[in-house]
């Protein structure tokens, strides 16, 4: 069965990239300049170029591989987290801009892959006219889609170079010679802001002394403690490098706890005794933004949190890209009136959780991205007495070779309720180790404690899962008197290869979800079957026609 599936993907893929590439779009050749625009460019001393080393790609992928001695556990500190390309060149309008690359994973092959990437702004009065020209040396391009594919974007491929018209703000993912995983290249486009103007802005606003910059270059630091505060900013400049320094050796998976730091408990309320990398606690009006890099892979597994924000009020995190993280990236805990948008996370290593929404009220995810090696946009309640509501993800794109993409998982030890994942997509999905922990669109409760209800998934397209595109269950057999209520996926459309699941599992619990306008391996869901869910007899799953 998995045979049929994977081929019947591959001719779908292999038709529909040969008749979309047939006849070059009207653009192509177009005597166009296009619009004006900047592009992100790393300071040369920050950023590994792998053809002036004794490594190769082979070397650097091998090291994020299932089964090596050092995959998840171990850092890095004789390459950067972010690398020169060592596939593509691009040139946007006429310009060459630099291709950066990250190490990722995939769970189907179990390997590790490098991903490519490259970033521009253009400003808000200019419209987006963007015509991409990317070329390899060294891997010939012979087709490509873009993803989401309700950006609407063809790609042209024509003697081994892609082509690409875009018209607007967003992130672009291209996919090559039949939607394989291990050359990617993403193109964020995003609106361009003057780092003079927004720093003088906040410096008014707050005062000289409670603005922090990071200007364009290399800054090798232990971690930056902000407590206690009620309006304070640290700014990255464009092409500012944030370099966490190693510290504490970590070989094993039962070490990570055996170092402590003083006075580091004090300053955070998750319990955390190391200080995460940038820890914001116990303020109010507080921001990290800018348009810089916060590079962790020279850290060991769980040798510290990326950026934690705990029982903070009135939070903003924009702009910024955090590198091979060795634990949960973004955490918010206890917080309320957040605003995430525009920051990506690029990883891989087991437990680098991207977005952890934990025991937080009032918060909004907006174009983000994240390919890491965990969950990646999560509401949790973790301990306190403290509900999670009223969080909204918009925008956001997902790829996850590990775990879960979109949803509410693992710690539920409190209410989670009003909470809304809308416009978003998954590119792929392919952590196959459980076939009902794990899931793009997941509902996964493993702790008993917290009730769920009022969630919404909401125009969502996932491009491939390997495993089931929605879970909704309540998993550990021994969980009692445990509810998920009105949770409605609405307008989904997924390709995966097993059928989603409903499970409840005991007469004490409720699992209630509705449907509608679901399409699933290219047939809408129009009636309760078993063609493509299953659920238990305590469950209730309602298709709304």
């Amino acid at each position: 069965m998995l045979r049929i599936f994977r081929l019947f993907i591959i001719l779908a893929s292999t038709l529909s990239l040969l008749f979309s590439n047939v006849i070059a779009p009207e653009w192509f050749g177009a005597d166009s300049d296009g619009c004006r625009f900047d592009y992100l460019e790393y300071p040369e001393q920050a950023v590994t170029d792998l053809s002036l080393t004794n490594l190769s790609d082979k070397d650097i992928k091998s090291r994020a591989d299932t089964g090596s001695e050092s995959a998840d556990i171990k850092g890095y500190g004789d390459v950067s987290g972010v690398m020169a390309s060592p596939y593509y060149s691009a040139v946007i309008n006429g310009i060459d801009a630099p291709v950066y690359a990250a190490t990722a994973f995939s769970g189907i092959k179990k390997k590790g892959m490098i991903g490519s990437f490259s970033e521009i702004y253009i400003d808000k009065n200019e419209t987006a006219d963007i015509y991409l020209e990317l070329t390899s040396d060294n891997y010939k391009i012979k087709n490509a889609v873009c993803l989401p594919e309700s950006l609407g974007v063809k790609p042209y491929c024509k003697k081994g170079t892609m082509y690409a018209h875009i018209t607007g703000l967003g992130i672009y993912t291209f996919l090559f010679n039949f939607s394989q995983q291990d050359y990617s290249f993403t193109l964020f486009v995003r609106e361009n802001k003057d780092d003079d103007e927004q720093i003088a802005e906040y410096v008014s606003q707050y005062g000289e002394e409670n603005v922090m910059v990071f200007d364009s270059g290399l800054h090798n630091l232990d971690y930056i403690n902000i407590v206690n505060k009620d309006g304070f900013v640290i700014y990255l400049r464009r092409g500012a490098y944030l370099c966490a320094q190693h510290k504490y050796e970590i070989n094993k998976y039962e070490d990570f706890e055996k170092e402590t730091e003083v006075g580091a408990a004090q300053c955070n309320s998750l319990g955390i005794t190391k200080y995460p990398f940038i820890n914001f606690y116990n303020s109010r009006n507080v921001k990290l933004c800018g348009n810089g890099v916060i590079d962790l892979n020279r850290l060991d597994w769980h040798e510290r949190r990326g950026v934690v924000f705990s029982n903070c009020e009135d939070v903003e995190l924009s702009g910024v890209k955090v590198v091979n993280p060795p634990a949960w990236t973004v955490i918010t805990y206890q917080c309320s009136d957040v605003n995430i948008n525009n920051t990506d996370i690029l990883g891989y290593r087991i437990n680098s959780d991207a977005f952890a929404i934990c025991n937080s009220q009032n918060v909004e995810v907006d174009n983000c991205f994240a390919r890491s090696g965990d969950d990646l946009f999560d509401v949790k309640t973790l301990g306190g007495n403290q509900v999670s509501e009223n969080i909204v993800f918009t925008n956001c794109i997902a790829w996850n070779g590990k775990a879960r993409c979109f949803g509410i998982c693992g710690e539920i030890e409190n209410d989670i309720r009003n909470v809304v994942f809308k416009d978003c997509a998954v590119i792929w999905r392919d952590g196959t180790w459980n076939k009902d922990r794990i899931a793009s669109l997941a509902i996964i409760d493993e702790i008993p404690g917290g009730k769920i209800e009022n969630v919404t998934f909401e125009n969502i397209e996932i491009y491939r899962d390997e495993g089931r595109a929605i879970c909704c269950m309540i998993y550990e057999e021994n969980i009692k008197n445990t509810h998920i209520e009105n949770v409605a996926f609405k307008n989904i459309k997924y390709t995966s290869k097993l059928k989603s699941k409903v499970y409840a599992g005991d007469k004490t619990n409720s699992v209630s979800i509705s449907i509608s306008e679901v399409r699933a391996n290219g047939v809408k869901i129009k009636r309760m079957s078993s063609a493509a869910f299953v659920r238990d007899k305590y469950a209730s799953l309602t298709v709304i026609k």
